[in-house]
């Protein structure tokens, strides 16, 4: 079982940013997920939130028409770490690739979007970028996504793009968990990600039975970790990834 550092490592040093990423690299981790989504400018930056409150402390909207990169450049993504000490800006994405040139898996986020428009716009910026990366790293990637408008652009327009179905509490894999694997399935992914609590015995077994991969999602405790490497899981996606490793859980 791989340990993935959710979001860099969001409990060991502040999510999505440049000094998270260099520090999961010291840690000698290869395999990250992170979140990615588009200014209204088309730049594609790496934030899970629409805005910048919770991880800045200024409702800064990253949906403003008018906001651009240059813009946020002032706000450190350091709200809650008070003692980290360096400014850690919200990173373009294209900024975040040269720390992970050794990683063998990455797991890249899209947000979801309004309409099946927006889906294509975002999927071409993103496998525009995606394609000018070298050979190893950009085989490295999968996309992921709970919005399946986004998976079904990606799938129609760049059919060699690894990707990946989110799936999480609620809606209709949660009335239906019979749907995950056929709807992975039929956008041709490679993986699924299931949030911890959907995570049972048998729907991994299920995942794992139609060829496809299985990453979970967020598992900071080791003695659940170690349920789900019995369980045969690929990957752990966890904020304490430093923590995992001194248990001896998975591997890098």
């Amino acid at each position: 079982m791989q340990i993935i550092g959710h979001r860099g490592a969001r409990k060991e040093a502040p999510e999505n940013t440049i000094g998270g990423f260099k520090y999961i690299a010291k840690l000698g981790l290869q395999a990250v997920e992170f979140d990615v989504r588009a200014l209204a400018d088309h730049t594609l930056v790496v934030n899970h939130d629409d805005n910048l409150l919770r991880t800045s402390g200024y409702a800064v909207d990253l949906l403003d028409k008018n906001v651009q990169l240059h813009h946020l450049l002032g706000y450190s993504q350091t709200q809650h770490w008070p003692s980290w000490p360096m400014h850690e800006p919200l990173p373009a994405l294209a900024q975040v690739w040269p720390w992970l040139n050794g990683f063998s898996h990455v797991e890249l986020e899209l947000k979801a979007v309004l309409g099946v428009a927006q889906a294509n716009i975002l999927a071409h910026l993103v496998m525009t970028e995606l394609n000018s990366l070298p050979f190893r790293l950009r085989n490295a990637i999968t996309i992921t996504s709970f919005d399946e408008q986004i998976l079904a652009s990606i799938r129609q327009h760049y059919p060699q793009q690894a990707l990946g179905l989110l799936v999480e509490s609620g809606g209709k894999f949660t009335l239906n968990p019979a749907l995950i694997v056929p709807t992975a399935l039929k956008y041709g992914c490679k993986r699924v990600g299931l949030k911890d609590q959907l995570a049972s015995k048998a729907l991994v077994h299920d995942v794992l039975a139609a060829g496809l991969a299985c990453s979970v999602w967020t598992v900071n405790a080791p003695a659940r970790a170690q349920t789900l490497q019995q369980y045969g899981v690929t990957g752990l996606i966890t904020d304490v990834p430093a923590a995992m490793l001194a248990a001896g859980i998975g591997h890098v």
